[in-house]
C-alpha cells in the first residue's frame, strides 16, 4: 500500500527510521475508514520483517508503517466530578461493566502504556497484569478492563 491515510493518534514512520525491536502499526481501511493494525516487532530492517502477537514473522516492503504519537497523559486523564450527571453517567457505566475510574482513580490503579482511543492500554499496578480499559470522552471514564 503505497497511499498514506492519516489516522488520528498516529503518525507515518519509513523502514529507513524504525530499529529492530522497535514496535510498528500497519495502515488500512475497514468499511472504507482509516484503520491501524498492529502493533507488530520489526525484527529486521535490511529484510523488511516484522512479528505479530503470535511470534509469526512475516516480510512486509510496503511503506505503510506507522506508529502512536507520544501524548502526555495528563492531557487525557482530567475529570472533576462536579455534577449529578457526571455521577448518573458513572452509575450507569458501574451497573454495565463494573469498576469505573475517574482519571485520578486511573492514575492510582493503573500504569498508562498508551492511548488509542476509545481505548487505554495499562498495567494493573496491583496484579501487574496488562489489559485496555475502553473510555468514555465526555465525561471521561474509563471502564470494562480485559487483560491480554
Amino acid at each position: 500500500m503505497n497511499e498514506k491515510i492519516e489516522i488520528p493518534g498516529y503518525s507515518h514512520v519509513e523502514w529507513a527510521h524504525v530499529a529492530v525491536g522497535q514496535e510498528v502499526w500497519l495502515q488500512g481501511r475497514a468499511e472504507g475508514l482509516p484503520e491501524a493494525y498492529g502493533p507488530y516487532t520489526v525484527e529486521s530492517t535490511a529484510r523488511r520483517l516484522l512479528k505479530n502477537a503470535k511470534m509469526n514473522v512475516f516480510m512486509h516492503y510496503a511503506e505503510d508503517l506507522i506508529k502512536p504519537v507520544p501524548v502526555m497523559v495528563e492531557t487525557y486523564i482530567s475529570n472533576p466530578l462536579d455534577s449529578g450527571e457526571i455521577l448518573k453517567a458513572r452509575k450507569i457505566l458501574e451497573e454495565e461493566y463494573g469498576a469505573v475510574y475517574n482519571g485520578t482513580e486511573l492514575k492510582e490503579a493503573f500504569e498508562v502504556i498508551q492511548f488509542a482511543a476509545p481505548y487505554v492500554v495499562v498495567i494493573d499496578k496491583k496484579t501487574q497484569k496488562k489489559g485496555t480499559l475502553e473510555f468514555t470522552h465526555l465525561p471521561r471514564f474509563y471502564f470494562g478492563f480485559v487483560e491480554d
